[in-house]
């Protein structure tokens, strides 16, 4: 009985690990799409800033994905470590 119970550990975590790169994967995926472009000048002159200063927002996004990428590992790392400690 303790052997499935393991074995039953063991797919679970592969199962979440396969869904949390598959979700990280998909993610880091959509940041490669590029934005739409922005709306005209409507006839005024070149000199004005675009909408939101073009402030680059997607260099953000990946270091945030990598935080939490390995914020996640830690956590499952320390699970494991724990479960090990509890048999």
């Amino acid at each position: 009985m303790l052997k499935r119970k393991i074995e039953n550990m063991k797919n679970d975590n592969n199962i979440r690990t396969k869904l949390i790169l598959t979700i990280t994967f998909i993610f880091a995926l959509s940041l490669s799409i590029n934005a739409q472009p922005g709306p005209p000048n409507n006839g005024n002159s070149g000199d004005q800033t675009p909408a939101g200063g073009g402030a680059p927002v997607g260099g953000a996004n990946l270091l945030l994905v990598a935080l939490a990428a390995g914020y996640g590992a830690y956590k499952m790392k320390k699970k494991e470590e724990d479960d090990q400690q509890t048999r």
